[in-house]
């Protein structure tokens, strides 16, 4: 009786473990089921082509512009997925533009309402023959329904920028003793609802950094969202309500600015695109920026584009009280020394360093 009993239990045993076995692979076979179970009832969507239209543009598919670009197969989606293709823009007519980028011809039309096309262009103005590379992405809502089929037109053409605006960038210590880029825009040109947001783009070597970020005068003296994007440092921020101020003299934003690279080496900083939005329109417009390119070399204390015990002297004498902070490019000192993720500040350290590395006590800094 014992023996039958041990065999009953051992049977019983290597059935469970048997059923332990299958159940990794009919959780497979369930999601698969699913999986084809969607694609049956109609959630696989199957483009027609999207055309393609340009005006005073060209669009290719490579960068020696060759090859125009007609139409776009986005090929199988589904709910929730995008998909995302690579062009290459040039400016064919004989005046510089910045670019639009709009859909028509939705068939079936509530197709829209589900289906969005972006991209990722920053805002560059492009002279006659500038070529840029954009990346065109299509994104489906996962509520889309019973749609299997559709096409649409591209149509990318060139704006006229509304507004001129002067984006200057001043280099003062804070109130918190780090030194910091304050970021002005100003403006003849009048928004009817004020400024409502913005969006920056700085051209900056990659070894110039934004360590922290500050808001500038109310309202926008929340900090701004910073990107970095590629040879770009992008900077935005908006407000609420249907009223804001004008760009006349108006700081948005204040730059913690690090430079990385090492001494001796120029880095450089310069606005080249501005977006601007209406706060009662909710309108966007691309601004004509006019600015310069600041540069910048780490230890370069007086600003005479080179390293020598000048700098460290100056240093020194700002500290004391003896020279202004005008007399000083403060980043180019304040980054000697780096103290710290929410920025650097001048100090008597800064000085010290560049006097060992002109001694031959460090080899750099």
């Amino acid at each position: 009786m014992l023996g039958r009993a041990k065999s009953l239990d051992d049977a019983e045993h290597r059935g469970k473990k048997k059923r332990l076995e299958y159940l990794p692979t009919l959780a497979i076979v369930v999601v698969i089921g699913y999986m084809i179970s969607a694609r049956a009832s109609g959630m696989s969507i199957r483009t027609s082509l999207a055309t393609v239209e340009a005006v005073s543009l060209g669009v290719y598919w490579d960068g020696g512009c060759t090859s125009v670009v007609d139409s776009i197969d986005w090929e199988e989606l589904y709910p929730g997925s995008s998909k995302t293709v690579n062009v290459y823009i040039r400016n064919e007519g004989n005046a510089s533009a910045d670019l639009s980028l709009s859909t028509t011809d939705w068939q079936p039309s509530e197709t829209s309402q589900f289906i969005s096309l972006g991209w990722d262009y920053t805002g560059r103005t492009l002279d006659p023959n500038d070529v840029v590379l954009v990346e065109l992405k299509l994104s489906v809502s996962y509520s889309i329904r019973e749609i299997e089929t559709f096409s649409f037109n591209i149509v990318i053409s060139p704006v006229e920028p509304l507004f001129d605006v002067s984006v200057k960038i001043k280099l003062a210590s804070d109130q918190e003793g780090y030194v910091a880029a304050e970021i002005e825009l100003d403006s003849h040109e009048v928004l009817a609802g004020g400024l409502g947001g913005y969006t920056l783009y700085l051209s900056a070597t990659s070894d110039m950094v934004v360590a922290s970020a500050r808001g500038g005068v109310a309202p926008y003296d929340s900090p701004p969202t910073i990107n970095r994007a590629g040879g770009q440092i992008v900077v935005s921020a908006s407000i609420s309500g249907s009223q804001g101020p004008q760009m006349s003299g108006l700081i948005v934003a204040k730059l913690r600015l690090r430079l990385n690279g090492t001494a001796g080496a120029e880095s450089t900083i310069q606005p080249t695109g501005l977006n601007v939005v209406d706060a009662a329109s909710k309108t966007e417009n691309i601004a004509t920026v006019h600015a310069e390119r600041l540069r910048f070399m780490r230890g370069d204390a007086n600003k005479d584009g080179k390293i020598s015990i000048a700098d460290a002297m100056f240093t020194a004498q700002y500290l004391a009280g003896k020279r202004s902070g005008s007399d000083l490019n403060l980043l180019n000192v304040a980054s000697v020394k780096q103290d710290g993720s929410e920025g650097d500040k001048v100090s008597i350290a800064d000085a010290m360093i560049i006097q060992q590395y002109l001694a031959g006590m460090r080899g750099g800094f």
